[in-house]
This record gives structure tokens, C-alpha cells and sequence, in this order.
């Protein structure tokens, strides 16, 4: 039996939460009806909690806003 882990993303941003869904519905056009995909809003006690509970072959992420990151970068490349 193949162990195959599940992702389970927790975006600090909407629009790239948006963005990402897009991008795994165009790569998977098939598995996107047969299962369906969505976003949805949580607090952040809530992902923290959801993170220390069991669920096993789920591997979770925390995603950063992507805009942060890369002006993060820049700046400190930039100095």
C-alpha cells in the first residue's frame, strides 16, 4: 500500500489561497469535479489547533503572504 500524504494549506492571504486553488484546478481538471475544491476562513487559534490534533497522512502548511515575502527579500537583498 502506497503512503501517499494529503496537504493541508493554511494561507495568510485570500487572494493567494485564490490563486493556488486556480492553479491546482487547471492542473487537475478531473480530480477537481470528481472531489471538488474550496477555501475557508479560519482563525488562526483555530489552524494552530487543527495542526496539534491527529489526522493522520495529512501533512499541514502554514503559507505566508506571498507580497510579504518577496518585499521581505527585496529589502534585505537590497541593504
Amino acid at each position: 500500500m502506497e503512503n501517499n500524504p494529503k496537504l493541508g494549506f493554511f494561507f495568510f492571504n485570500r487572494l493567494d489561497a485564490e490563486n493556488h486553488l486556480q492553479e491546482i484546478a487547471k492542473s487537475d481538471i478531473d480530480g477537481t469535479k470528481t472531489v471538488g475544491l474550496s477555501i475557508h476562513c479560519i482563525g488562526l487559534h483555530s489552524a494552530y489547533r487543527i495542526t496539534r490534533e491527529h489526522h493522520p497522512d495529512i501533512d499541514f502548511r502554514f503559507v505566508p503572504n506571498y507580497q510579504e515575502v518577496k518585499n521581505l527579500l527585496k529589502n534585505k537583498l537590497n541593504n
